[in-house]
């Protein structure tokens, strides 16, 4: 019995000690070092600009047809048809512009009627790029042309109704253009 009741105390001590001892210190319930991802696992990683010219990725064909272009102008003009309920009469023209703004260009027939640039003045294609500062289209003649959007104005006709476009109000990146609320800009009288 004597010896039971050592065996005890000593339990009990050894106890109270390990309590002590552990009351300053935390213990996590997991073994963070088995739940991290190994260090040597690469992140995936995106082509830069430079990266995506040096591969040819950006680049695009000389040696494209006007006529390929074609089908994408019409399915551009269903797209553009249904976007700004052409069917219905549209009554208020605020309305009109946003959605003009918000659009996508890709496949549209633009004509340039003013440009700082006297030689752009009449240039007609489908526009097969659009970019912040430019457009590339193809013309009748499988030319690609880049029609800078500063100080330019571009329409485009969709039945009987004719769209002018100030490209001032366009140098944004399309993805940003979609997201953005526009101010209206004044322009300058080419």
């Amino acid at each position: 019995m004597i010896l039971g009741l050592q065996m005890r105390m000593r339990q009990q001590l050894q106890i109270d000690r390990y309590s002590e001892a552990t009351k300053k210190v935390t213990f996590p319930l997991v073994d963070w070092h088995r739940s991290k991802k190994p260090i040597t696992a690469k992140l995936k990683r995106h082509l830069s600009y430079k990266e995506k010219r040096r591969l040819n990725l950006i680049k695009i064909k000389d040696k494209l047809n006007y006529e390929d272009f074609i089908p994408m102008h019409n399915m551009w003009i269903s797209y553009i048809t249904n976007v700004l309920n052409l069917k219905k009469t549209i009554t208020n023209p605020e309305e009109m512009k946003s959605v003009l703004l918000k659009a996508d260009y890709h496949g549209c027939r633009l004509l340039v009627s003013r440009a700082k640039n006297q030689s752009l003045v009449g240039v007609t294609g489908i526009v097969i790029r659009e970019m912040k500062n430019c457009f590339m289209c193809i013309t009748r003649e499988n030319k690609i042309k880049t029609l800078p959007k500063q100080n330019s104005v571009f329409n485009f006709q969709i039945g009987d109704n004719l769209f002018t476009l100030y490209g001032n109000h366009f140098r944004v990146k399309t993805t940003d253009r979609k997201a953005k609320n526009f101010k209206s800009k004044p322009t300058i009288d080419l």
